[in-house]
């Protein structure tokens, strides 16, 4: 794992852009940004939204550059992590990496198995209270909530 101070923060920022731009026009949207901030990243950029990783002095200079190059370019939220974002905005997800939809986990049903009641006499109905009585360390009459007490 990366220690933040040695690496530097992060932050995450959602632009609005035209419905046609791609991932690689905002790159050379940005591109004379490049040189000079090593983090600057476009991570996503479709359905009118781009992501662009930057520093956190960074941002306005971004922005800038963003707003002149799609000049009805602007800001929504700018987080310091894309699962944030990707609550915020779920269209933004980027399917899973091997090309298609996690798998949903089927839950197989554990099957049905019924015992067969008797109508039994009331004699084993109290001796099973009994017995479920003395295993929690109740005596039968407290089971039964009779008060044995006697002054």
């Amino acid at each position: 794992m990366v220690v933040k101070s040695m690496r530097g923060r992060r932050r995450y920022v959602v632009y609005t852009v035209p419905q046609e731009v791609g991932r690689n026009d905002v790159l050379n949207a940005l591109s004379r940004l490049s040189k000079t901030m090593p983090e600057l990243r476009v991570i996503t950029s479709f359905g009118g939204k781009a992501i662009v990783r930057c520093g956190p002095t960074e941002i306005r200079a971004v922005t800038e550059c963003m707003q002149k190059a799609y000049p009805d370019c602007e800001s929504l939220i700018c987080s310091g992590t894309l699962r944030k974002i990707r609550e915020i905005y779920p269209e933004l997800k980027v399917p899973n990496k091997k090309g298609g939809p996690k798998p949903v986990k089927k839950e197989v049903a554990a099957p049905i198995v019924s015992e067969p009641t008797d109508i039994k006499s009331s004699d084993d109905s109290s001796a099973k209270t009994e017995s479920s009585a003395t295993n929690r360390g109740l005596s039968a009459s407290k089971a039964n909530g009779i008060n044995c007490s006697t002054k």
